[in-house]
C-alpha cells in the first residue's frame, strides 16, 4: 500500500486523463473531506450507471459486491466502484470483502471509506496495509487546520469574519469539516449579501438564539450533571432547535473530554496553553475534573454513536429526531454513571 495526501489525490484525479490505481483505501472519521475530494470523480463518471457503482457498508450484499469486483465494464474501460461506510461492515461480510480486494477485475477501480480512526497496531490498519493500492488518512483537523478551513471556505462565499467569530463557530460547531461546512453554508444562506459576518451572525445563524443556551450541554456533560443534561435536551427540543445542532453539541463536549484523556495520558494535562490549542479551555478543565475516570474507548464509543445519530437525521431515515438525540442522551448518562 502507497501513502498518499489527499491533495495528491485531489491533483490526479482532476487531470484530463487521471490515471487510476486499482484500490484507494481512505481511513479515519472525515467523511466530508472524503466527500469532497471524490466529487469529480463522481462527477466525471456516474453519468454512466452501468459502470459506476456506490455501496453502503450498512446494508452491502457482500456476494453482490464481490462478483462486480470480478466483473469487466460493459462501456468504459474502467469499472469505478465506491464502498461507503465500510466500517459498518460485521465482520465476516468485511472479510469477504477484504478478501475480494485481492483479486479485483484489472479494469476496477474500488475506492474504500472507512469512517473511523486507526492507529498502526490496528488488525484492520495492518490488513488494509497488506493490499496493494494507495492509503490516505483523514483525521480529525486540529483547531489551526480548522480555523483555516473556516476562513477559506468564507472566503469562497465572499465573507469576512473576525477571528472572534471564527473561534466561537469552532466552538459550537466542533472541528469537523462536515458540521463546519453545513455552518459556513447557512451562515452565508443568513447573511445574504452582507460581506462582513461577526459572532451575532454566527448564534443567530447556528440557531442558538434561544431562551436555553445549547452551550450549557458540553457544560452539563463536562461536570457530570446528567439531570441537567437530560432537562436542557428537553427544553431545548421543546423550542424546536435543529436536533442536528443539538448532536454537534453533545460530539463538542465528547471530543473534549477525548482530548483532554488523551492530554492527561500524554503528562500534559496541566499545560493549559497546549489544551488552548486543542479547542479546550481553562473553564472546561475545571469543570471536566470529575471525568477522567473515563476511557478513550468509552468516548470514541460514544462519538461514533453521535456520528450514526447525524447520518439518521441527515438522511430520510424516517426516525423521529427527537427520539434520535434522546437515545444519544441516554448513552451518554450511562457512561457517566460509572
Amino acid at each position: 500500500m502507497t501513502f498518499k495526501n489527499k491533495e495528491e489525490i485531489a491533483r490526479l484525479w482532476q487531470t484530463e486523463n487521471p490515471k487510476l490505481d486499482q484500490l484507494y483505501v481512505f481511513i479515519g472519521e472525515e467523511y466530508s473531506l472524503k466527500e469532497d475530494l471524490l466529487k469529480p470523480l463522481v462527477r466525471r463518471f456516474s453519468p454512466n450507471s452501468f459502470d459506476f457503482s456506490v455501496y453502503d457498508g450498512e446494508t452491502l450484499n457482500p456476494k453482490t459486491f464481490v462478483m462486480d469486483a470480478q466483473t469487466p465494464p460493459m462501456t468504459m474501460d474502467r469499472r469505478i466502484m465506491i464502498l461507503k461506510r465500510a466500517h459498518k461492515l460485521k465482520a465476516a461480510p468485511f472479510r469477504e470483502v477484504l478478501d475480494s480486494l485481492k483479486d479485483l477485475s484489472p479494469s476496477a477501480v474500488l475506492i474504500l471509506l472507512y469512517d473511523k480512526p486507526l492507529k498502526q497496531s490496528d488488525a484492520v490498519y495492518s490488513e488494509f496495509l497488506s493490499l496493494k493500492g494507495t492509503l490516505c488518512e483523514f483525521n480529525q483537523m486540529s483547531i489551526p487546520a480548522a480555523r483555516t478551513f473556516v476562513t477559506e471556505k468564507l472566503a469562497a462565499c465572499d465573507k469576512d469574519m473576525p477571528p472572534g467569530a471564527v473561534e466561537l463557530m469552532i466552538e459550537i460547531t466542533g472541528t469537523d469539516s462536515g458540521r463546519l461546512s453545513g455552518e459556513i453554508e447557512k451562515l452565508c444562506l443568513y447573511s445574504r449579501n452582507r460581506k462582513n459576518v461577526d459572532e451575532k451572525d454566527v448564534i443567530e445563524s447556528s440557531g442558538t438564539g434561544k431562551s436555553e443556551n445549547p452551550f450549557e450541554l458540553v457544560s452539563a456533560i463536562l461536570s457530570r450533571d446528567k439531570k441537567k443534561l437530560v432537562d436542557l435536551t428537553e427544553s431545548l427540543l421543546a423550542e424546536k432547535t435543529d436536533s442536528l445542532f443539538i448532536i454537534y453539541m453533545l460530539s463538542s463536549a465528547l471530543e473534549k473530554i477525548l482530548r483532554i484523556l488523551r492530554l492527561d495520558k500524554s503528562g500534559l494535562g496541566g499545560d493549559s496553553r497546549l489544551a488552548y490549542s486543542l479547542g479546550i479551555f481553562r473553564s472546561d478543565l475545571q469543570k471536566a475534573s470529575g471525568v477522567k475516570h473515563l476511557s478513550e474507548e468509552r468516548m470514541i464509543r460514544l462519538l461514533n454513536r453521535c456520528a450514526d445519530a447525524e447520518y439518521l437525521l441527515k438522511t430520510s431515515s424516517g426516525r423521529n429526531p427527537g427520539l434520535v438525540v434522546k437515545n444519544v442522551v441516554y448513552e451518554i448518562n450511562k457512561a457517566l454513571s460509572f
